[in-house]
């Protein structure tokens, strides 16, 4: 019973990575171009390679080794129940650590050589950006401060823009991933619940059983967090350290 409910959910979180992995895939660029046409073609450059890799390396250990693995503690943890002898308990939780742990991880390292690369071709794209104008203003004669202005004006559009589009992208995000983080929330509640009154009543099996879920539950939220804390924390980055 407990696998065939949390099957559904299994399947709502796959079909929510797949549609959050396709929708960066489309947005990136988007944000980027923005990004490069408003004078920070570094950033740009970096944030499009640096956060299409991660993301397409997040979906992949998601559907690939993630989806899969929670099947696997649930047969670990069926099998326990069966045969009490085997311990198998410890097991299931290991890999509940390990697939929490490697997510963590690796949206850490991404967001890091985000972060660090950001403020090295920010600053060197306002640079830029100020040697541009300041050379626009004394070299065109007579009309130079205007046009210098000009560009400030359309730098400050295109700034706008760029967060309206990234205010956007991160609504998407919450639009995509939040019902199913809403529902592994709640299975989550119900199962610990459920174990609780399992060990009231002595019924060791089917609290292992349980827990098993909760483990599973705990590795969907995880992922699904992973995602959105990916959208929302690169996004971030992109607009603190390219403001103008």
């Amino acid at each position: 019973m407990i696998s065939a409910y949390l099957s559904d959910i299994i399947a709502s979180a796959q079909t929510a990575f797949e549609a959050a992995s396709d929708f960066m895939l489309a947005y990136i660029p988007v944000i980027a171009g923005v990004t490069a046409a408003g004078g920070h073609t570094g950033s740009a450059a970096l944030f499009s390679s640096v956060t299409l890799t991660g993301i397409q390396l997040l979906a992949r250990l998601t559907t690939a080794v993630i989806i899969p693995l929670t099947g696997c503690m649930l047969g670990i943890t069926a099998a326990s129940g069966a045969d009490p002898d085997l311990k198998l308990d410890r097991l299931g939780e290991g890999l509940k650590r390990f697939t929490v742990w490697g997510l963590g991880l690796t949206m850490t390292l991404f967001l890091g050589i985000l972060s660090v690369q950001s403020m090295i071709t920010a600053s060197a794209d306002n640079a830029a950006l100020k040697t541009l104008k300041f050379a626009v203003s004394s070299a065109v004669p007579i009309v130079g401060g205007a046009v210098s202005e000009a560009l400030s004006t359309v730098s400050g559009s295109i700034a706008l823009m760029k967060t309206s589009i990234g205010g956007f992208g991160i609504a998407a995000g919450v639009c995509v991933l939040a019902p199913p983080v809403a529902a592994a929330l709640c299975c989550k509640f119900f199962l610990f619940a459920a174990g609780v009154i399992s060990d009231l009543f002595g019924c060791a099996e089917t609290g292992r059983m349980i827990k098993s879920g909760e483990n599973v539950m705990t590795v969907i939220i995880a992922a699904l967090a992973c995602f959105f804390a990916f959208i929302t924390v690169s996004t971030g980055i992109l607009l603190a350290f390219c403001r103008s």
